[in-house]
């Protein structure tokens, strides 16, 4: 069985940081899959500027820099190009980060895209689902 790639929106990743409800339980139980390297993770670059912006206000920098560091180890950065930008502004996806998102991962043939806002999308061949359901999915909980 290979390896599945997915790209983590910014809402997946805060469910981590901040610990809020059940959708924490469920981020930690997809970050230990990146953690044993049963998944392949991925987020853009857009992702961890505005992660680190967000958590320096909140715990200062070096606690920032800290928290980014280790969760940097766990996944991949993908750089955002003006083709990317283009598509986005020229796309009918309401919320223009969603949109940057949604072409990137579709640029990079990534499979699935984890997110907490999942009807903002098109339906095509791109799997978008919440944590918990792509941990059903992927069978790695009942």
């Amino acid at each position: 069985m290979s390896i599945q790639s997915i790209f983590l929106d910014e809402d997946i990743v805060f469910d981590l940081f901040y610990e809020r409800g059940e959708d924490s339980k469920n981020a930690k139980a997809l970050f230990s899959l990146l953690e044993e390297e049963k998944l392949n993770g991925f987020v853009s670059s857009n992702t961890i500027f505005n992660l680190f912006n967000i958590l320096e206000k909140n715990l200062g920098a070096g606690a920032a820099k800290e928290k980014l560091i280790m969760f940097r180890s766990l996944v991949k950065v993908l750089s955002v190009e003006s083709k990317i930008i283009d598509l986005a502004l020229n796309s009918k996806i309401s919320k223009f980060e969603n949109a940057i998102h949604y072409f990137l991962v579709k640029n990079q043939n990534i499979r699935f895209y984890i997110t907490n806002e999942k009807k903002d999308f098109p339906k095509d061949n791109l799997v978008i689902l919440n944590t918990i359901e792509f941990l059903k999915y992927e069978n790695f909980i009942d």
